[in-house]
């Protein structure tokens, strides 16, 4: 089913082919396959198929529906993802689904409050009033209830200080991080992914968790600050992808058709570079800091390999190119990837 999926994705179909996809679609009690039709295959019953997920309670697919899909019933959705009473979920609905109106934050936020859970309600205002950059009177008023000195005057102030307070502390490590390859599995690596957490102190307790099975090369801090926690001669577990359709890191789902083309888990081929942000943004001094990191990275290639890092758009990608389903949110909209491109080119004089 997955294979039909994406050859349907690739051509112009007519309807009738579209509807006996849609009627085999239909026949199957599998919310994966609902999701994964209607995000890649055009021409569907949206409206038909989004009953159908909504009957299979489903919250992983279900939220996956809400933040990708286009022409859906968004309401209805989150309806349904508030009725999971799950945090988590709620908070990256709102943070991963774009353009959403103040309506869904404000029910939202409700929710986290009956929820009694302060970190994801202190992040969903901080990501609506700092990141957004966004009010709303009924929003505030509730911030005001959690932080009772804020005003319209301070509250953007009060809130960096109290995002900055709520963060993990950040560990130092002398040793490379456990979560890693040896190697690089016979490959030259040629491609540099760029990730973005919202929490520096967090990236670094992570990837010294041996549990998480996550790590990056490095990690770039807001005030430019960076740690490496894989040598570049190993192989971090940031990019992981998989040959069997079953995962949703399944590397033909990938943009990047490098990866789609390589029979080989893209941990193996690819460095990392994780940035503190919610949206892509960067400071100056991280810019500079992750520039400096990708340089590094370039000239290790050249002096290990004998050959030249290709500095272009298909080797210097965002984590969505690789991943996604999973990853619809990474590096962010504001993430400067063509500025680096660019400035890379200026330095290697390519």
């Amino acid at each position: 089913m997955i294979d039909k999926i994406l050859e349907l994705a690739k051509k112009k179909t007519n309807s009738e082919e579209v509807r006996a996809f849609e009627e085999e679609l239909m026949s199957l009690d599998n919310p994966r396959y609902y999701f994964l039709a209607s995000y890649y295959v055009k021409g569907l019953d949206i409206k038909k198929l989004s009953e159908k997920m909504l009957a299979t309670n489903d919250k992983r697919y279900i939220q996956f529906y809400f933040r990708q899909v286009d022409n859906i019933d968004l309401e209805k959705f989150f309806i349904k993802i508030l009725s999971f009473k799950d945090a988590k979920i709620i908070f990256y609905s709102l943070y991963d689904r774009k353009k959403l109106d103040d309506i869904f934050f404000i029910r939202g936020i409700e929710s986290l409050r009956s929820l009694d859970n302060n970190h994801y309600l202190g992040l969903t205002f901080y990501y609506y009033f700092n990141v957004l950059k966004r009010f709303n009177s009924i929003i505030f008023s509730y911030l005001k209830e959690v932080i009772p000195q804020v005003t319209e005057d301070n509250y953007v102030e009060i809130l960096e200080r109290y995002r900055n307070q709520t963060k993990e502390k950040i560990g130092v490590h002398d040793e490379e991080c456990p979560n890693k390859y040896i190697g690089h599995n016979g490959t030259i690596p040629d491609m540099i992914v760029c990730h973005i957490s919202f929490d520096y102190g967090r990236i670094i307790s992570l990837f010294y968790d041996e549990k998480t099975e996550v790590s990056s090369h490095f990690a770039v801090s807001r005030d430019g600050k960076y740690q490496q926690f894989v040598s570049l001669d190993n192989s971090s577990w940031a990019n992981g992808t998989s040959f069997k359709d079953t995962s949703d890191v399944y590397n033909a789902f990938a943009r990047s058709s490098i990866v789609k083309s390589r029979n080989m888990n893209a941990n193996y081929y690819t460095f990392t570079i994780e940035h503190e942000s919610m949206d892509g943004s960067l400071t100056k001094v991280q810019y500079q800091t992750s520039l400096k990191l990708m340089c590094q990275i370039i000239d290790y290639v050249k002096e290990t390999y004998g050959v030249d890092f290709p500095i272009d758009k298909d080797h210097i990608v965002g984590h969505m190119d690789i991943n996604p389903v999973v990853r619809v949110s990474c590096p962010g909209e504001k993430f400067p990837l063509e500025e680096f491109i660019l400035d890379l080119r200026r330095i290697y004089k390519r």
